[in-house]
Parts: structure tokens; C-alpha cells; sequence
């Protein structure tokens, strides 16, 4: 036997005992595997130096890492799986007032009421092509990347301009905003409007259920109303919770949904119930559309399954699943990604289906964006023009149910 044999011999032995601690499960594979773990995090990052060594300037640190970010939310195959990288309410930072969203294009799905974007006329529904004369799909992003690096160009710092094209029915138009420090995208609208008390409720977000209370409490201040309208239009949803105490103002202590459990839970669907006392008993009449999303559907398959009030406009975006928020560690920023779903408190399935109306209103945005910009700018003025009632077709249909609908 040569020297070396000896040797091949041992390395051929310790292949094999390896091979059978695997084969018989007392060594992870993935103590093996260059991608688990620290090896996988040592891997990336040493792709990130080389590239960040050799590539073009306009290839950043920043962008590397948002892009292998964006690559291992992709791998969920989950389109609610998303992350932040900036304060969705930074009051020293200047906004226009819009809301937008990413699928195949750059929508607006909401507009705030007093905002530079309010007042120039954008609408939701309106699709951004340029910022600053630049095309939104000219960027070196993955959707994920590519929805934040926009919005960080249309804000920026306050009294500066952002140029906006916009396209609306198949026309290109100009708008020029200039930001200012936000204002608070949370608010809640309320008013009474052709003998009827209408709220507009934009969001789930903390708080929610709070500034509905006071909307409630001013309407309940006034006089001449009989009946309410909860406008959950464009609403896309927002935190469980809120959801859950928004429910209890309306429905007190009763099932509003069932939650699936967690993947690896044997239990049947748990129950959640209103998180909060009864707070409004009167008439109750509820717009929605194909916006309102996620936790605003929770509260109106709840509204609907107790026969709590009408549902008036067109069917629901859908979105019945739940994500779990996590902040970054700089505190700045968060990323969500899905880990349940609920139902309607009966279990029918909202996620990719949504909830159709009682009574059913199809209504074009623009008609609707007019219509509550009337009755927004009436609030905003000393002169309280209280807009024409036909002009929104799905707040004429709540009127109607509730002035000829008795308890």
C-alpha cells in the first residue's frame, strides 16, 4: 500500500459514515447546504461586494439589498407580501396627497381630502405614466423596490414641485404639485348631508376606530339627521384590531369573522369577536367598492351576516388574508407577509371573492370623486354648498333606504 493510500482510504471512510449520519437523520442537511443560514448570508454578501467593485456607478449598496429583499418576499409567491422602507406619515416631509398602488401600472386608489393633489383635480382611479418627465417603468427596481423608489420622488422637501402626467379615458394630462408637509391621510369625514348623518372612514390604520367615535360624537351633536352613511369606498383596509373595535361600534360584542389558524395548528377556525361596546344603534347604510379591501371587508361581511344595515355600490376588491407587520431594525420602515386568512362570521370565503352588495350601484369613479369632492370642498369653506344628492348615485340609493326605511 503507497502512502497516499492510506489517506484516500480515510477520506473514503469519512464520506461514507457522513453519507449514512445524514441518510439516518442525525446531521441536518442543512448544516450542509453553502445557502442556509450564515453561509447563505456570507454568499450574498460577498456577491454584493463584487458587484458593488466592479459595477456602474448608478448601481447602489441600497439598491442591492432592496432587490435581495424583494427576491426573498417573491419566493412566498404571495402579492400581499411587501415591505417599506419609509414612514407612511413623515409630517416634516412633503407630500401631494395621493395614494397609489402597483400592479401592471402606477394607480391612484385615493386622494386626501385638502391635499395639493385634492386641489389640483387628481382623481382616483387616475394612472401616473411620468414623475418628473421620467416613465415610472423606467427604473432599475423589482415592483416591490420600484413602488418605494417612486414615492420617495414624488415627496421630497415642502414648497418644492413634482411634475405629474397623468392618464384618465385614454388622454394624457399635465399636473404640476407643489408638496407641502401632509396632512393627516387618516381623517375622518363627517357631516350631515340630505338628513342623513355620512362618514367617510379612509383606512383600518391605529387609531381608526377612535376617529370614528368623534366623527360619531360631532353627528350626534347636531341636529336635522336620521339614519347614517358609512362611506368605506377606496378604503383598503388596515390593522386587524382596529377592524375588530370598528366592528363593535356597530355591532357590540357579536361574531364579526372567523380566522383561520396557524399553519401547523390542529383547531378549528377561531372566532373574533366586536372589540368594542356598542357605540351607534341607528339605521345604517354602507358604501363599498371594488377598493374596499381587506379589513373593510371583514366589518361589512359582519354588517351583512347580522343584518345590521345595507351594503350599497359594487362588489369588493377580495382581499381576505392577514399579515403580520415587522419593523425594521432602524425603527424606519416595516415588511409584511401573509400567515392567514378569515371569513365572514357564517365562513364564507372573502379572499378572491369579495362581497357583493345588497343593493347594487355601478358608478364610475370620476362621478363618485366628484361627488365627494363637492362635499369635501363644503367642509373646507365658510359657504357649506351641500353638493346635489343624484350626483353619487350610490349616497342617493343610502338616502332613499334610509329616509323610506323604518325601524
Amino acid at each position: 500500500m503507497s502512502p497516499a493510500e492510506p489517506n484516500r482510504f480515510l477520506l473514503y471512510l469519512c464520506v461514507v459514515l457522513l453519507l449514512i449520519q445524514i441518510s439516518a437523520g442525525t446531521i441536518n442537511r442543512e448544516e450542509y447546504d453553502q445557502w442556509a443560514g450564515a453561509r447563505g448570508m456570507a454568499n450574498v454578501s460577498r456577491i454584493h461586494d463584487q458587484i458593488m467593485r466592479t459595477s456602474p456607478k448608478d448601481i447602489t449598496s441600497s439598491i442591492l439589498w432592496q432587490n435581495a429583499a424583494s427576491a426573498m418576499l417573491n419566493t412566498l409567491k404571495d402579492k400581499y407580501s411587501d415591505y417599506s422602507i419609509n414612514s407612511p406619515f413623515d409630517k416634516n416631509e412633503g407630500k401631494v396627497g395621493i395614494v397609489v398602488d402597483w400592479a401592471e401600472q402606477l394607480k391612484i386608489i385615493d386622494v386626501i381630502p385638502n391635499s395639493p393633489a385634492y386641489h389640483a383635480g387628481i382623481q382616483t382611479e387616475d394612472v401616473i405614466v411620468k414623475v418628473n418627465h421620467t416613465s415610472v417603468n423606467e427604473q432599475l427596481f423589482t415592483p416591490h423596490s420600484k413602488l418605494e423608489r417612486i414615492i420617495s420622488i414624488i415627496s421630497g422637501l415642502p414648497n418644492t414641485p413634482v411634475h405629474l402626467l397623468i392618464e384618465r379615458d385614454g388622454e394624457q394630462l399635465p399636473f404640476v404639485l407643489m408638496r407641502k408637509k401632509a396632512n393627516n391621510p387618516h381623517e375622518v369625514t363627517s357631516a350631515v348631508l340630505n338628513g342623513v348623518g355620512y362618514i367617510r372612514l379612509p383606512d383600518f390604520t391605529p387609531g381608526a376606530s377612535a376617529r370614528l367615535r368623534s366623527g360619531l360624537s360631532s353627528l350626534f351633536s347636531q341636529d336635522g339627521w336620521n339614519g347614517l352613511v358609512l362611506d368605506l369606498r377606496n378604503n383598503g383596509g388596515g390593522d386587524l384590531t382596529e377592524a375588530l373595535r370598528v366592528a363593535g361600534i356597530f355591532l357590540g360584542n357579536v361574531i364579526v369573522a372567523q380566522i383561520e389558524p396557524e399553519a401547523d395548528s390542529l383547531s378549528d377556525n377561531v372566532l373574533k369577536y366586536g372589540k368594542s361596546k356598542q357605540f351607534y344603534h341607528g339605521k345604517l347604510a354602507v358604501l363599498i367598492n371594488n377598493n374596499t379591501a381587506s379589513a373593510s371587508e371583514l366589518l361589512v361581511a359582519a354588517i351583512q351576516h347580522h343584518n345590521r344595515g345595507k351594503l350599497i355600490g359594487t362588489s369588493t376588491y377580495g382581499k381576505g388574508q392577514v399579515q403580520a407587520v415587522i419593523p425594521f431594525c432602524s425603527g424606519k420602515g416595516d415588511f409584511r407577509f401573509t400567515v392567514t386568512q378569515f371569513y365572514s362570521p357564517n365562513g364564507d370565503v372573502i379572499d378572491g371573492k369579495g362581497v357583493n352588495p345588497d343593493i347594487k350601484v355601478d358608478e364610475s369613479a370620476a362621478a363618485q370623486f366628484a361627488w365627494e369632492r363637492k362635499v369635501l370642498s363644503s367642509l373646507y369653506s365658510d359657504t357649506q354648498i351641500v353638493p346635489e344628492i343624484s350626483s353619487d348615485k350610490a349616497f342617493y340609493e343610502a338616502v332613499r333606504f334610509l329616509t323610506e326605511t323604518t325601524e
